[in-house]
């Protein structure tokens, strides 16, 4: 077992230990690592999306799906972001080149609390350039199929304010896999 260490010296030690496999994109469950005679494992994403927040939720495309290139909404995009961190705005920023309109929504007071101030002035700068209308201090409370789109509900202070759009991508946190 190669012992832990900062992050430089721990390359080094891998590098002098022999080749390295790298397996990317792969769920498995812990038995599977238990039995598979590794040196060292490293689990980089901390999960799977974790969309069970709001009623109908599972309508919403996740954001992983957006920047990935699997899903390109090309109509009013609503992204909701319950987490703070990067994935929605990246989501937010590929999509200004396929959505016809954009609307960034979070519960939170201020935008991307968990993003440093020197990242976050250059999102803001993109958001603002592409018009991306941004909505703070609503929570989704749910998603539905109306007439073919999604009308997806947010809560205020025990207001309900609706807006229509499909499809609605969405990042929360990851769940760890069960």
């Amino acid at each position: 077992m190669i012992p832990y260490g900062p992050w430089p010296d721990c390359q080094a030690r891998w590098r002098r230990s022999g080749p390295l496999t790298d397996t990317l994109s792969l769920a498995v469950e812990a038995e599977e690592i238990a039995s598979g005679g590794y040196d060292v494992v490293i689990v980089a994403t901390g999960g799977i999306p974790d969309v069970d927040i709001a009623k109908g939720s599972s309508l919403a495309t996740d954001t992983w799906d957006v920047m990935s290139g699997a899903v390109k909404p090309t109509g009013d995009v609503i992204v909701y972001d319950d987490n703070g961190a990067n994935p929605a705005v990246d989501a937010v920023e590929m999509l200004t080149g396929s959505a016809r309109s954009v609307r960034f929504v979070t519960p939170e007071r201020t935008l991307l609390p968990e993003m440093g101030s020197l990242t976050l002035s250059g999102y803001l700068e993109m958001m603002a350039d592409n018009e991306v209308a941004i909505t703070p201090v609503h929570r989704l409370v749910g998603i539905e199929p109306v007439e073919g789109r999604l009308k997806a509900t947010f809560a205020v202070d025990g207001a309900r304010k609706r807006s229509r759009c499909w499809p609605i991508p969405s990042w929360w946190s990851t769940a760890p896999r069960r």
